[in-house]
């Protein structure tokens, strides 16, 4: 499958960037490329359940479905998410600063993802911008709730997306036994080599009365460690 990058059609501002750093964008692109390939081959993911489980669910055949994980899994989700076939991959959701261009548009092209890049400098506001772009590709997008900081807290742009769309939302998170943490603030988790990723898979939850804390709770509940059996 090949990918493509969908900026929305509007009117905007161009990104306060100079044009001399496409070059160095190619190049940091391309290590994140190699970088989500590496990760992919030398990790193990296992889906619990499989992906396919959640999208066959017969309410998802004329619905989006949003699925969301913390901002700190994006890479391994994005080298997981590789593994699974085509038609089950979510599109990306991105913008068009300087930070997202240059780490993660064309990498994700590349490996065979759909990225939406939002203008940030429009009048339109970006939410306006993903509800159109949900309402004409009739895609599923992953979003990272907590993108931008605080992590590991839900800010009410999901539930509103999901509410106006009447979208279905899937929680993810992600357990990996050995994993490198890269930055001291978001601490992305990069599987060692050899590593086993295990991807958690929630239940889907229904986003026309969905609140804030509903995403809250169940992404908490995807990280609480498993319950010891009683012998």
């Amino acid at each position: 499958m090949s990918g493509r990058l969908v900026f929305p059609d509007i009117p905007h501002e161009r990104p306060a960037y100079s044009p001399w750093l496409d070059p160095l964008c190619k190049v940091a692109n391309g290590v994140v490329y190699g970088l989500t390939r590496a990760l992919g081959g030398w990790t193990r993911f296992d889906w619990h359940p499989s992906l396919a489980t959640r999208l066959h669910d017969e309410r998802c055949h004329a619905r989006p479905v949003l699925l969301i994980a913390w901002h700190r899994f994006n890479f391994v989700l994005a080298a997981a998410l590789l593994q699974v076939p085509s038609e089950l991959r979510p599109s990306l959701l991105m913008h068009d600063g300087l930070a997202s261009r240059a780490l993660t548009h064309e990498s994700s092209v590349w490996g065979g993802f759909e990225v939406f890049a939002y203008r940030r400098r429009a009048a339109t506001p970006p939410r306006v911008q993903i509800l159109e772009y949900l309402r004409s590709s009739h895609r599923n997008l992953l979003m990272l709730p907590d993108a931008g900081g605080p992590y590991g807290k839900v800010k009410p742009g999901v539930v509103e997306i999901a509410r106006a769309t009447e979208a279905l939302v899937l929680p993810l998170s992600v357990r990996v036994d050995r994993a490198w943490r890269l930055g001291s603030t978001l601490s992305h988790v990069l599987p060692r080599p050899g590593a086993q990723a295990r991807i958690l898979v929630g239940e889907l939850l229904e986003g026309t009365a969905l609140r804030v804390e509903d995403c809250q709770e169940a992404l908490d509940r995807l990280e609480s460690p498993a319950p010891e059996r009683a012998p």
